[in-house]
């Protein structure tokens, strides 16, 4: 996720509907459905390096290149290529495979450096980006805890009735393609978020978006909350909102709650108004289709 911590920034190299139920495993012929492990407020999965080690790793739609450590790959006897003299103990290598249940990725190209130097969340030993999942649908049952993903898929196969396209702009002028979505809404009015399942808190506005959606007044706020792992840990304003919704329907357990940006955060260049985290869905089912790049919240 571009704005959760400055190393990310060398990615050169996210009326009122009715209620639907989210497509089945049986309907989309997933291949993994395995437990949803939080660390730290993210979703993990529990993923087979190679014919090694089992560790957990983070689900991270919010960046374009998955990672490992580097202590982790060190202990794999993975092959590493140094990213240049621009970025000193970063490397490149990859994987045979990665297993997630009854799943294999292939050859999966990561970036590696060491996390506990880099501020990365404690206990896991890798990330796996959207890229990971290309041509896939990736399921996060935030309900049953439940992580599902299918295999390639060649063909489409039916999206809930409040799908939205998937749309990869860059997080600023220079920064990586992530996921971007239209459909949310806060206090009623319409925004463009990236969708970034490592960030930890719920609906995050950016400047450019503020006097849009009417929110002036609440970004001039005093309170604030800590994110540990956001832009190598910063301090954010929050104020209570009236609704944040996805089509209509109210998000987020209790009362909404809308955060902004401080001086230490990095920020999209006024292309979408904002990043919505994992913290917002909460008992939801988001299905993001990386084959026909549809992405859906549902009620299970």
């Amino acid at each position: 996720m571009p704005i959760r911590g400055s190393f990310l920034g060398l990615v050169f190299l996210l009326l009122p509907c009715a209620m639907v139920a989210s497509p089945s495993a049986k309907d989309l012929a997933f291949e993994a459905d395995v437990p949803l492990v939080e660390s730290q407020g993210m979703p993990c999965v529990e993923v087979g390096i190679g014919e090694g080690h089992v560790g957990l790793f983070a689900i991270d739609t919010g960046n374009v290149n998955s990672i490992l450590d580097l202590v982790e790959a060190g202990s794999e006897g993975l092959s590493l290529k140094a990213l240049g003299p621009s970025y000193p103990n970063f490397f490149t290598t990859k994987v045979s495979a990665l297993r997630v249940g009854g799943l294999t990725l292939g050859n999966v190209p990561l970036l590696s450096f060491n996390f506990a130097e880099n501020k990365m969340p404690g206990g896991i030993l890798g990330v796996l980006a959207y890229t990971a999942f290309k041509d896939r649908i990736l399921q996060l049952d935030l309900k049953a805890r439940r992580v599902r993903i299918s295999g390639i898929r060649s063909g489409s196969v039916p999206a809930a009735a409040n799908a939205e396209r998937i749309s990869f702009l860059t997080f600023g002028r220079h920064g990586p393609p992530i996921v971007v979505v239209h459909g949310f809404e806060i206090n009623g009015q319409p925004v463009s978020v990236q969708v970034d399942t490592m960030y930890s808190g719920t609906m995050l506005i950016y400047d450019a978006s503020i006097p849009k959606v009417n929110l002036a007044l609440e970004a001039h706020g005093n309170e604030t909350e800590f994110f540990p792992y956001t832009d190598g840990g910063v301090s954010m304003k929050v104020s209570p909102v009236k609704t944040e919704s996805f089509h209509g329907e109210a998000l987020g357990p209790g009362q909404p709650r809308v955060f902004f940006p401080t001086a230490g955060v990095h920020q999209p260049d006024g292309l979408f108004d904002g990043t919505v985290g994992i913290a917002l869905f909460h008992d939801r089912v988001l299905t993001f289709d990386f084959h026909d790049n549809t992405f859906s919240v549902t009620t299970p």
